[in-house]
């Protein structure tokens, strides 16, 4: 089922309060943590490969490139679109087994920030397991050079990413993997939300931009299994002297 972007990053950030005027400045690098791709039957060139599939990664929906292996991960373009992986990374999931030799190759969630390809509007896309729902912002900007969340040093109103579970399927702790880059001056805390957008647990892992300077990759694991109304995650920015108050974050 198809979701409206635009409402998730209403409903995710309705709560959020305006940040008041500081010279902060934040840039997400990277996130290791990602839905379910549906299927489509039209195969214009008749190579196998549906053309949703092709279109999605870029392959040519003209040409028969069913038996490419332009990744050189040991499975040719039509065995990784049997199993919507990326047919253009060796690695989809990042797990450190080539798609070839993983038996489950979407077994985590990659997300790319700000990858041009895969963004959609305010919305990240890309293939990743059926627990992971969606991922979007709300404020800053996408980066392309490299690849980045970015919000600027002038930017007074809130910012925020979010990133929405299906809690049926993913049940115990969440283990994150994230690249960060921010000024001194700049704080980004995590918040728990459920279904409705309201926060669950608010500033679970402190600030996350602390030490990072000019980047910095931080492993961390989310308590989602002491928290089973949780339905989402928001990341937001604040400068770092503002207090967050009980009832919000992001």
């Amino acid at each position: 089922m198809k979701r409206n972007v635009n409402q998730l990053v209403s409903r995710f950030n309705r709560r959020l309060h305006p940040i008041k005027a500081a010279s902060y400045a934040v840039v997400l690098l990277g996130f290791a943590v990602i839905g379910a791709v549906p299927a489509w039957a039209a195969d214009a060139d008749g190579d196998g490969m549906d053309d949703e599939y092709e279109a999605f990664f870029g392959l040519n929906m003209t040409t028969n490139d069913a038996a490419l292996d332009p990744d050189g991960d040991g499975l040719d373009n039509l065995a990784e679109s049997q199993r919507w992986t990326d047919p253009f990374v060796a690695d989809t999931d990042r797990d450190g087994f080539r798609d070839g030799f993983d038996s489950n190759a979407v077994s985590r969630a990659w997300i790319g920030w700000g990858d041009s390809w895969f963004v959609r509007s305010n919305a990240m896309v890309y293939t990743w397991p059926a627990w992971m729902v969606s991922a979007f912002k709300n404020g800053g900007e996408w980066q392309t050079n490299p690849p980045a969340w970015h919000v600027s040093a002038t930017e007074t109103g809130a910012a925020s990413l979010g990133i929405e579970l299906d809690r049926a399927l993913l049940t115990n702790d969440l283990r994150m993997k994230m690249g960060l880059a921010g000024s001194d001056t700049a704080a980004l805390y995590l918040d728990l939300r459920d279904t409705n957008g309201f926060i669950v647990a608010s500033n679970v892992l402190d600030n996350l931009l602390s030490n990072t300077g000019t980047g910095a990759v931080k492993v961390f694991s989310v308590p989602l299994g002491s928290h089973p109304h949780t339905a989402g995650l928001s990341s937001a920015l604040h400068p770092a002297w503002n207090s967050i108050p009980p009832d919000w974050s992001g």
